[in-house]
């Protein structure tokens, strides 16, 4: 409720010719909150309506912008609007190239996770090329959630080749990040997998 009256002011404040920057910002941090329990909790159209209004509120290349966006992009994927998805993350990708190395990763794997779905199998041994050495970027820098998703990826990609003792290691690995990075959505989803 506070991040829809922080944002009906700010744009009030728009309406009327004047500057609302810090309400923009305190509007868009509290609609991002609420976009990533939304996520949290499996509420896909609720994540993707309030992600998309809190990074709406930011100015384009901000960083913030950036990993709201590449939230919102994960919810349009998981509530199946692939091309809205793909269309965001190649807009998202082309911004974050010159602007932080993890959040051009995350972006890369997003739209990676994307492609395999609208492009098909076809597309595997590409994917697979771009995304195994972003494994070690996330390591490297202990970004366990971008660690989580590239491994499922990986995972994933194995399982459809048949290699199903290779996506299950991978998926292992995917396991124990998103245990470190406290993500029981993520969790959730690669416990699925290895069931499977």
């Amino acid at each position: 409720m506070l991040g829809y009256h922080l944002e009906q002011a700010y744009r009030y404040r728009q309406e009327l010719g004047r500057p609302g920057g810090t309400l923009a910002d305190r509007a868009a941090a509290k609609l991002g909150v609420a976009g990533r329990r939304a996520l949290g909790r499996g509420d896909m159209n609720g994540a993707s309506n309030l992600l998309e209004r809190s990074a709406t509120l930011l100015e384009e290349g901000d960083e913030t912008r950036i990993e709201l966006e590449i939230e919102l992009a994960d919810a349009l994927l998981e509530a199946g609007r692939l091309t809205d998805a793909e269309s965001l993350l190649e807009s998202t990708v082309a911004q974050a190239a010159h602007i932080d190395r993890l959040l051009h990763a995350r972006a890369q794997v997003g739209l990676a996770s994307v492609r395999r779905q609208t492009q098909g199998e076809q597309a595997n041994a590409h994917i697979q090329r771009n995304i195994e050495p972003l494994v070690t970027v996330f390591e490297e820098a202990q970004d366990h959630r971008g660690a989580a998703d590239a491994l499922r990826l990986l995972g994933r990609l194995a399982r459809w080749a048949g290699n199903y003792e290779e996506g299950s290691d991978l998926q292992e690995r995917a396991l124990l990040h998103a245990r470190r990075a406290g993500d029981e959505r993520r969790e959730a989803a690669i416990l699925n997998h290895i069931l499977s």
